[in-house]
């Protein structure tokens, strides 16, 4: 969600486009936030890897 809200204000601030010094950072807090969310689900049992 911060990433989201990140990327409005960017977009709203800026005239340039994207580019890999936006991209990346975005890449890993998603990245971050996807283990995070699987890591919980994991310790409540509802993710079952098989």
């Amino acid at each position: 969600m911060a990433a989201k809200t990140s990327v409005v204000g960017w977009k709203a601030r800026s005239r340039r486009g994207w580019n890999w010094g936006v991209i990346l950072p975005f890449a890993k807090l998603a990245l971050d936030d996807a283990d995070h969310i699987a890591e919980a689900l994991r310790a409540r049992g509802g993710f079952h890897n098989p």
